[in-house]
């Protein structure tokens, strides 16, 4: 496969993504082979353009010698060593031997030079296409190594993600479940808590009942006259004899009015009394009233004890 200037020129090597060959160094060598390639060219032309000006020489040399007169001419050949070419000049019997010399050393610089430009263009583009291929091998093998790195750390950081997911999975499980037993076991205090509650409520309206059924019964089974001796004026107002009509009326009058009054008295003491239970027994009514009122509205069942000791009052 050759290798043209024009190729060198233009070649275009693809950029990559990780682990590759510098730019820079890479455009730099490219511009050496170029330079040298063009070079070499240039060489080339000119060994070729020096060989068609020999040539040339040696035509007008032969178109000289032949219009003088002259023998058989002999033949100097020069062979290349690798007899890719061979360049043949031939010269009159008659030419002057340093016409001679200066067509041989000329064929011999040509031929050298040609095959000189022809080994080095050989090994420039030998060494092109070794280097085209090393740069070829290593862009694969880099980007290989780049892909399987690629791969594995792809596969390492969807495992790690997994494995948080997982871990996150559990904790919140965790939580979850740790949450749940502290409601639960806040709602079995709450539960014990309304249990006391209720308990005492209970337990405080019996006692208040108990308590207000005592005072009623000790007023109903009360007496409102004082125990102990009676009054000495009393008991002379009625022992004293009737003094007359007059005296025994006014006298009774006066002794029933006392009674009487006494009597209101503990008419009225009684009533009072009387009235007094009766509004203890209200409040104990209302009371146990608005308990069973409670009772059967909302779902709160907690006491309402402020209530009942504002009615007590």
């Amino acid at each position: 496969m050759s290798l043209t200037l024009d190729e060198v020129r233009n070649i275009k090597f693809r950029m990559a993504k990780r682990s590759g060959y510098e730019v820079l160094d890479v455009d730099e060598f490219v511009d050496q082979v170029e330079a040298s390639f063009e070079q070499l060219q240039e060489e080339n032309a000119n060994l070729k353009r020096q060989v068609e000006s020999l040539k040339a020489t040696a035509g007008s040399t032969e178109k000289a010698a032949e219009r003088q007169p002259a023998a058989a001419a002999p033949s100097s050949s020069v062979a290349n060593a690798s007899g890719a070419e061979r360049l043949v000049v031939t010269t009159s019997a008659e030419a002057s031997p340093a016409v001679v010399r200066l067509v041989q050393m000329s064929t011999e610089q040509a031929e050298s030079l040609v095959a000189e430009a022809e080994a080095q263009a050989s090994q420039i583009k030998s060494d092109a296409e070794r280097t085209s291929k090393q740069v070829t091998t290593d862009a694969t093998t880099r980007a290989e190594r780049v892909e399987s790195e690629a791969r594995v750390n792809a596969e390492r950081i969807r495992s790690d993600a997994q494995n948080r997911a997982d871990s996150l999975d559990q904790d919140t499980e965790d939580k979850r479940r740790e949450l749940f037993s502290e409601l639960e076991k806040q709602r079995d205090q709450l539960v014990l808590s309304v249990s006391e509650l209720r308990k005492f409520e209970s337990d405080f309206r019996q006692n208040m009942t108990n308590e207000l059924k005592s005072h009623i019964d000790s007023l109903s089974s009360g007496r409102a006259e004082p125990q102990g001796s009676t009054p000495k004026l009393l008991s002379e107002t009625n022992a004293q004899p009737s003094r007359g009509a007059t005296g025994s009326g006014s006298t009774g009058s006066s002794g029933n009015s006392g009674s009487g009054k006494s009597s209101s008295g503990n008419a009225s003491g009684n009533g009072s009394n009387g009235s007094r239970a009766a509004n203890q027994q209200s409040s104990t009514d209302k009371a146990s009233d608005s308990s069973s009122a409670d009772k059967s509205q909302g779902s709160s069942e907690t006491p309402r004890l402020d209530a009942l000791l504002g009615e007590q009052h």
